[in-house]
């Protein structure tokens, strides 16, 4: 399966060589893809990318060749991409060209009729047209002939007015995507730097808490252990003789040398222990 998926890639590779105009190297890689896929035992595959060159034989008028690709082409039943809306329109198109070319106009016309009847983009209506255009100036008639060459230059007009308007849409979508990751990545960054300083004022704030405690430990620690305890205390002592009043200088002497004696007493040991 992974074989018949390469194979595959490698053949839609043609596309994108068509559409630069490059037909010849769209030819040679269908070419190349349908013997591979024939190598492999991929006769269904083999036989439609073999049969996609049909168009370009055409375009070089092989005859025998052109007919050896469309009868392989239709032996698949092929019924076109199924994601793209006019896979069928598109087919029936180039259906049409193959039958104009091989000269059954009866066919070609009712093909390139149902072409323009189920096509969806002014594309394929303007291929469409084109080639009913085609077949008009081949039976000879030059009033349809210009009708529809007419209509199918309108459908060109169109057509590119709506790729360029498909190309806005595009580049306008790539701008609004680029935009919005911008956008995103800078509230996400925003919205980090916003987590991390709460995270930093919380390390702080724990940081600040236990630098207290710890000091406060420490000079608790300190105060107990290392530094011996003081007291201070004040003491007033009025000594008078047996009245309460002082009536001579004596009373005033022997308060004074009273006094001095306590004085002694207070700080001696026994009384501060």
């Amino acid at each position: 399966k992974d074989t018949l998926n390469a194979l595959r890639y490698y053949q839609n590779k043609n596309s994108a060589y068509d559409f630069l105009g490059k037909k010849d190297s769209a030819m040679i890689i269908n070419l190349k893809a349908a013997n591979l896929f024939r190598k492999h035992g991929y006769d269904y595959d083999a036989n439609i990318a073999f049969g996609c060159n049909y168009i370009y034989y055409i375009d070089n008028k092989n005859y025998p060749k052109a007919k050896e690709a469309f009868e392989a082409y239709q032996s698949t039943n092929y019924q076109g991409n199924t994601n793209y809306d006019d896979s069928k329109a598109f087919l029936l198109y180039e259906k049409g060209l193959y039958y104009m070319f091989m000269n059954n106009l009866n066919i070609a016309y009712t093909c390139l009729q149902q072409s323009f009847k189920f096509s969806k983009s002014y594309s394929n209506k303007c291929a469409a047209t084109e080639g009913l255009a085609k077949y008009y100036t081949k039976t000879n008639n030059s009033a349809l002939a210009a009708k529809y060459a007419l209509l199918s230059s309108e459908y060109n007009d169109s057509s590119l007015y709506e790729l360029r308007e498909s190309q806005l849409q595009q580049m306008q979508a790539m701008y609004d995507y680029s935009r919005n990751q911008k956008l995103a990545k800078e509230a996400e960054y925003k919205a980090k730097q916003r987590l991390n300083t709460i995270y930093l004022i919380i390390i702080s704030s724990c940081l600040i808490l236990l630098s207290a405690v710890f000091c406060g430990a420490l000079a608790l620690l300190v105060t107990i252990t290392m530094i011996n305890p003081q007291y201070q205390s004040n003491a007033m002592l009025y000594i008078l003789s047996k009245t309460t009043t002082v009536t001579s200088l004596a009373d005033l002497q022997l308060g004074s040398e009273l006094t001095a004696d306590f004085e002694v007493i207070a700080k001696s040991k026994p009384v501060l222990d």
